[in-house]
């Protein structure tokens, strides 16, 4: 499941939530929670992904940045100030492995806060669960 598939599927169980609160059994609370559950368990896969992806591409970056410093301070070896200069221009020489890493930090940010704001309603579930089950 995609992260477009799973914010698609989680946001339309989550919107229900509303409703099933305020005038559901409690058989039709557990239902939601176990949907919304299951489609967490089905993203579980795409987030270890995106995730990966996000740490490959920070290392990506980092070893461009080190690989890029030691082939232009060789380049400029004995000018005055050639440290300073090799290494501004090693991350200038990087820049695109930069964009990489924000564009995977971003979706990874995306996906983590997803699971996070869906952890939230499944504690209210299991809240109101608790509560009701009590009160039966």
């Amino acid at each position: 499941m995609t992260y477009q598939e799973a914010l698609t599927s989680l946001t339309r169980l989550i919107t229900s939530y509303p409703e099933i609160r305020r005038v559901g059994s409690l058989e039709e609370l557990q239902e939601l929670r176990d949907q919304i559950s299951e489609s967490l368990f089905h993203f579980g896969d795409t987030y270890a992904f995106i995730r990966a992806n996000s740490e490959r591409a920070e290392s990506n970056y980092k070893m461009c940045i080190e690989e890029n410093k030691v082939f232009r301070r060789k380049q400029l070896e004995g000018k005055k100030g050639s440290v300073t200069v090799a290494d501004s221009e090693a991350i200038l020489d990087c820049r695109e492995k930069l964009e990489e890493m924000h564009t995977k930090n971003e979706q990874y940010y995306l996906a983590q806060n997803l699971i996070l704001r869906v952890d939230q309603v499944l504690n209210s579930l299991s809240s109101r669960l608790k509560l009701n089950s009590r009160h039966e």
